[in-house]
């Protein structure tokens, strides 16, 4: 009888070998789950749509509804910042009983408070908001602390609606100075009157807002989304685990002033770089547009040569990366983008 033959002790495991191109349409599966090979459980497919529901923490602001006195027309929990603001305690809500109307005479002026935040966090900030008089749409829900990302200064879409919307916006701190939440931010001239209410910020988890599956490290990674300048979304590549990675490549979409920023950042062991943050290609290069659901954002990887692809067209230049090795991509999401396609090859 033969001897069976057995692995030794000195023998490699070989990993399976994974198969590119790999392609994700979420129009064509039914409702449910991702398919075998994604780790995420907070991504899923909806009515032809990847959508993320992320984990939120508890409610940071004291105030949220708005509710505190009103002094000299300014909710007790906010703050004027110049006397050319304008303020008024509004009954006309959607929450509660009390809102805040914000009317500027000056670019820059705002109404804010401080909150001190837990380093390298992200946080979702939103509020609901409604436009009563004026067509400048120059009036954002805005957030700001000194080094943190992707952009250190951050809005949602400006405040047009004339009955009350959510607005929103993601934001990832740098250490524990104060990061200054407005409520209502005047970015340039032309002014309109808001009532702003029921602000909310809350600390996200990171993992959450992934679903990842096994790659190459040399590999093009790319997405496309659905989104209206609300939250965030993106493309992961390069990282160093399935579930809940310290180190990979992050390309992001994010609102800055007017314009939309796609930023390229690295994170090494939990320690954040900005690589590239410039305007989007759209609808043309560099011009700065919400990207519409068929334009890729795409990370493409060979060796140290980083690239940042938008709407095919490259975002920035060449970068030299020889810290991030990982052999995991995947998608990034929070405040209701919705998942179009996603390749890697």
């Amino acid at each position: 009888m033969a001897r069976a033959k057995h692995l030794t002790r000195c023998q490699p495991v070989i990993d399976n070998p994974v198969k590119l191109p790999y392609t994700l349409t979420p129009s064509g599966l039914p409702d449910g789950a991702f398919p075998a090979g994604w780790t995420g459980s907070t991504w899923t497919i909806s009515s032809g749509k990847g959508v993320c529901s992320p984990t939120l923490g508890a409610e940071l602001l004291p105030d949220p509804g708005l509710e505190a006195t009103y002094t000299d027309g300014v909710c007790n929990s906010l703050t004027k910042s110049h006397a050319g603001v304008t303020c008024t305690e509004s009954a006309d809500v959607h929450g509660g009983s009390k809102a805040q109307t914000f009317l500027s005479d000056a670019a820059n002026y705002y109404i804010y408070k401080y909150l001190v935040p837990t380093a390298n966090t992200w946080y979702l900030y939103s509020g609901w908001a409604k436009r009563t008089d004026g067509a400048n749409s120059k009036v954002y829900l805005s957030a700001y602390q000194a080094g943190s990302g992707p952009k250190t200064s951050a809005v949602s879409n400006p405040y047009t609606s004339a009955a009350y919307a959510q607005y929103s916006l993601l934001k990832r701190t740098y250490d524990t100075s104060n990061f200054i939440y407005y409520a209502a931010l005047q970015k340039n001239t032309g002014y309109d009157t808001v009532i702003v209410d029921d602000l909310s910020i809350k600390a996200i988890t990171q993992a959450s807002m992934l679903a990842l599956r096994k790659a190459k490290a040399n590999a093009t990674v790319k997405a496309q989304y659905t989104w209206d300048g609300n939250g965030s979304c993106g493309v992961m590549a390069r990282a160093n685990a399935a579930s809940n990675p310290n180190t990979f490549l992050l390309a992001i979409y994010t609102r800055f002033d007017t314009y939309v920023y796609c930023c390229l950042e690295k994170c090494v062991a939990g320690t954040w770089t900005t690589l590239i943050a410039t305007y989007t290609n759209s609808p043309g290069s560099g011009g700065g547009g919400i990207p519409t659901n068929t334009q890729w954002l795409e990370i493409r990887c060979s060796g140290n040569t980083i690239q940042l692809f938008q709407n095919n067209i490259q975002v920035g230049t060449d970068q030299t990366v020889t810290d991030v090795p990982g052999l995991y991509a995947g998608v990034f999401s929070c405040g209701g983008p919705q998942l179009e396609g996603f390749f890697v090859g």
